[in-house]
């Protein structure tokens, strides 16, 4: 009987794991949402699960002929089964070390750093000391007086940030660790290990090392194509540069309107003072959000080196407009091998051109590629509530439901 050419293992802290067995995994993975895996194993012995959880843990994928690939991490959860397969299997949840940041909620305030200044300090004092975070950046981002962190998770609060200033990370495994890259510029992301160049096969039974592409759609999705934002200041009313708008080519108008616009950075004191420059970029980058959606494509293939934040190039495919350079936004990996002749592997992914254009920019420059996401307003600064023209009855207080420092109209 021929060798598999695949195989699947587990390694985690601690525990000898030499002998347990993977029978099925799925790995999620995405751009600005972090990576999971969860696996069914079997372990051959009973194993309490309170033993297993928040051990360093790691899933390994490897193809003959190919390096493998891991999915490193620490164990979320843990699940013993008795059902009809085995009275000691596992159902086991692995999550990049990003991922603990969801767990627990806290209430802070930052003064006089800029977005990426207090990023680091969140992730640095929780699961991701230096080695494991990257900046991959090209803009200097100004200083805020105050950036107010109120009754949320660390994830929620990062991710609030990075989603405001256009920044976006990619989760990166190696043999030993998992890092977190941040980006803002399209030249940055790298090809995919080994060989970039990846064919379109339809023909599943011819093998490669490398793997293919074999299944892949292109969609076409109507979006805002303009937005405007504007800030209003009460101390210089008469200041004539309180309006940024963007617009993509052949835009047809469908604009996106933001008051007001946050443009607010440190003016060196204890306050805040309004940033025509600040809000020109931060224009820029909700009308890219916004166009990133408007060309997707979706596929399968049998390539297991395919990774959020990560390029690659396209050849073969009847579609001539298809073959080009993709940038990685998700990865969906399954496997399974329950009987030791019928091993399987396969992912389903989601791509967009590397190269593209919106309002003269090219490729995801300041943009946040992730599915599904509107543009939320940053707890920045503090703001005035306007209600009624009585003066006095004016309030730098929040309105319920929106956090203090937050503009009354931001949407929660």
């Amino acid at each position: 009987m021929a060798s598999q050419p695949w195989s699947f293992g587990i390694s985690v802290a601690g525990i000898d794991t030499a002998t347990w067995r993977v029978f099925e995994f799925e790995v999620r993975e995405s751009v600005s949402d972090g990576c999971r895996a969860w696996l069914e194993v079997g372990a051959g012995v009973a194993i309490d699960p309170q033993n297993v959880v928040y051990k360093e843990a790691a899933l390994k994928v490897l193809y003959i002929g190919d390096d493998p690939r891991y999915f490193n991490g620490v164990v979320l959860s843990v699940s013993a089964i008795a059902g009809e397969r085995s009275t000691t299997n596992l159902r086991i949840e692995i999550g990049a070390h990003i991922e603990l940041l969801r767990v627990g909620m806290n209430s802070l305030i930052f003064q006089n750093k800029s977005i990426r200044d207090v990023v680091t300090a969140v992730t640095a004092a929780g699961p991701l000391p230096g080695d494991k975070t990257q900046w991959s950046t090209t803009v200097v981002y100004e200083p805020h007086s105050y950036v107010v962190q109120q009754n949320e998770s660390d994830y929620d609060f990062v991710s609030r940030l990075l989603f405001e200033e256009g920044i976006w990370f990619a989760v990166h495994n190696d043999a030993t660790q998992d890092q977190v890259i941040f980006y803002d510029d399209p030249s940055k992301p790298q090809p995919i290990s080994g060989d970039p160049v990846l064919p379109f096969q339809l023909d599943k039974s011819k093998t490669s090392a490398h793997g293919w592409i074999q299944e892949l759609s292109d969609r076409a999705a109507a979006a805002a194509d303009a937005v405007m934002t504007r800030e209003y200041d009460f101390q210089h009313p008469s200041r004539g540069d309180l309006d940024a708008k963007k617009a993509a080519p052949k835009s047809t108008g469908r604009e996106v309107y933001q008051h007001p616009g946050n443009w607010l950075v440190a003016d060196g004191t204890t306050s805040d003072k309004i940033d025509a420059k600040a809000g020109a970029r931060k224009t820029q980058c909700m009308l890219e959000r916004f166009q990133l959606g408007t060309r997707t494509m979706r596929g399968r293939s049998s390539c297991l080196r395919l990774e959020p934040g990560s390029t690659f190039t396209l050849t073969g495919h009847p579609r001539s407009t298809m073959n080009m350079d993709h940038l990685v936004l998700s990865v969906v990996h399954r496997g399974s091998m329950y009987e030791a002749e019928d091993v399987f592997y396969e992912n389903e992914f989601v791509t967009v051109p590397k190269a593209v254009s919106s309002a003269g920019s090219s490729g995801p420059s300041r943009r946040c590629p992730r599915e599904g996401r509107f543009t939320r307003t940053t707890t920045v600064g503090s703001r005035c509530a306007f209600h009624g023209t009585d003066p006095a009855s004016w309030t730098t207080k929040a309105p319920r439901g929106c956090a203090w420092g937050s503009s009354p109209w931001a949407a929660r």
